[in-house]
């Protein structure tokens, strides 16, 4: 039988090198080496790169050094405890004082490690074999089925999934998406294309195939196009949109363009209608926070970043807001000055997100730094949130609190968890671990507070029960179908949540059709 040789081209490295550092946010070094190494005309350039492919074939790789070195007489030698490094020369911890050869794996271990790391498959049970048992009592079998049950479906069997929908119209991947605020039916989304679809959808809708959207293209350079973020004005009369191009837009319910900035700039990484309206702040990678008049369809005034990127904003008040970023700090205006009224610090990171709570009297706050903070806004102090052991992507605060309770928040990072902690001291109540790859793009409670959803790079959506503080319902939208992010529908009328999947499609998930909540009925966490 003739030996097929493993071959590795240039091509190849390239366009997992593209996708590593498109997916880690350097779009101009992405671009560079797209130009650089002709990468769209290389037939390898339209294959799907599953997210962190790179970095994951590279700790393959660095496990099979690890054998390849530790590999003796037919067995694999496990005394070395000295790490491995991409970057450095292994030296080996066995010296004399340590006893050689303490644990070895048989060679026919050994050669499934090799051959894909890959773990043999479990032995079959018999009749007489126990089951797995849980500590609460519960088999994990059993356990297993009744979280996923016939709710974790691919998106091919979609048909078979009570209350999820899934409609086509995009023709690339959806990155946000948004309910309006006054009209139940109304859904906008973003695309990477540098589309808007407005979406009509009433409740109870079953039909998806009968749902065609009203499309607004922005016509930006080809290069660096996509939708970063939407958010609708309070009284539903606009959705505005940002881009990498630095392109801002307001549209209509109706899909016709009200304003948008004249000029491309950096891009546009966050954006936030002020509690009125009246107002909208824009900020990215332009070295300004920039607040334009709504009604006067004007830039009113510019607030100096000092040169560091900013990754959020959000509103305390029709008059102050705040921002977070490259710089690591909090900053607090006021509009009628350009300078920050107040800088919070604590952070050693980016800042990625920062949220103000219902009573405008905290924010919370979360960082590269592997942490979260609840401020105080009127003292300026803060409390840690310790235990994610990777960087911190989303945190929000739970919209209703337990009479006599503290105010909780939630938190993902990529270490593919999902923590609740209490704000009020740091303590962490809860520890949700169901994803199965570390990207979470997704967090978002109900507006009752009662129900919290979250979706990653694995596909998955889970939603968790509040009072329970369990998983309750899980759905799987099949291959190339990452989750970007969740909308719950703000209504007091509907339960359902929309939600923008890498696979060029929107979804919405109707929770009165699905039996896990039809039992427990959304509503107060009392």
């Amino acid at each position: 039988m003739a030996i097929v040789p493993n071959i590795i081209t240039a091509d190849e490295v390239n366009c997992l090198v593209y996708s590593y550092l498109k997916d880690s946010g350097f779009h101009h070094a992405a671009f560079a080496i797209k130009s650089e190494g002709h990468l769209d005309r290389s037939p390898n350039f339209s294959k799907h790169i599953p997210r962190g492919e790179l970095v994951d074939l590279l700790s393959k790789a660095l496990l099979y050094i690890e054998v390849e070195t530790h590999w003796c007489e037919g067995s694999l030698t496990l005394n070395c405890r000295a790490p491995f490094s991409l970057l450095d020369k292994h030296t080996c911890d066995i010296d004399g004082t340590m006893k050689p050869a303490a644990l070895r794996i048989p060679p026919e271990s050994t050669a499934r490690l090799l051959n894909g790391l890959k773990q043999a498959p479990p032995a079959e049970e018999d009749e007489g074999t126990p089951r797995r048992v849980e500590e609460d009592g519960m088999d994990i079998d059993s356990q297993a089925q009744l979280q996923a049950g016939t709710s974790i479906n691919t998106q091919e069997q979609n048909h078979e999934v009570p209350g999820v929908q899934l409609y086509d119209g995009s023709k690339s991947a959806v990155f946000v998406c948004g309910w309006s605020p006054t009209s139940t039916n109304i859904l906008a989304t973003g695309t990477k294309d540098a589309l808007v679809h407005i979406w009509d959808i009433p409740p109870g809708s079953e039909d998806a195939t009968s749902v065609t959207p009203l499309t607004i293209s922005y016509f930006p350079s080809e290069d660096q196009r996509d939708i970063t973020c939407l958010d609708w004005s309070p009284d539903g009369k606009f959705v505005a949109t940002g881009a990498i191009d630095g392109r801002l837009r307001l549209c209509t319910p109706s899909a016709e363009l009200y304003m948008g900035n004249a000029q491309q700039s950096q891009a546009i990484l966050a954006l936030k209608f002020s509690p009125s309206g009246k107002w909208l702040l824009a900020g990215g990678l332009n070295p300004a926070i920039q607040l334009w008049n709504v009604t006067n369809k004007t830039l009113e005034k510019q607030f100096p970043a000092d040169n560091a990127s900013c990754l959020d904003v959000a509103w305390i008040d029709d008059s102050r807001f705040v921002t977070c970023g490259g710089d690591k700090a909090i900053h607090v205006f006021q509009l009628n000055t350009t300078k920050p009224i107040r800088t919070l610090k604590g952070h050693t990171n980016d800042i990625n997100q920062v949220k103000c709570n219902s009573s405008s009297t905290s924010l919370a706050s979360c960082s590269d730094d592997g942490t979260a903070r609840t401020w105080n806004l009127q003292t300026g102090t803060s409390v840690v949130c310790s235990g994610h052991t990777a960087e911190l992507v989303h945190v929000q605060w739970c919209p209703r609190t337990e009479p006599g309770k503290d105010e909780l928040i939630a938190t993902c990072a990529k270490d593919a968890t999902t923590r609740i902690w209490n704000s009020i001291t740091g303590e962490c109540l809860k520890v949700f671990t169901d994803h199965t790859e570390s990207l979470l793009f997704a967090l978002a409670f109900c507006p009752s507070g009662r129900w919290l959803a979250t979706g990653g790079s694995d596909g998955d959506i889970h939603v968790y029960d509040m009072q329970s503080m369990t998983r309750v319902w899980s759905y799987n939208g099949g291959d190339l179908a990452g989750v970007f992010e969740i909308d719950w529908q703000n209504s007091a009328d509907v339960s359902r949540f929309a939600f923008a999947l890498e696979s060029e499609k929107v979804g919405v998930v109707d929770l009165t059709k699905i039996p896990e909540f039809v039992a427990t009925k959304e509503g107060s966490l009392a």
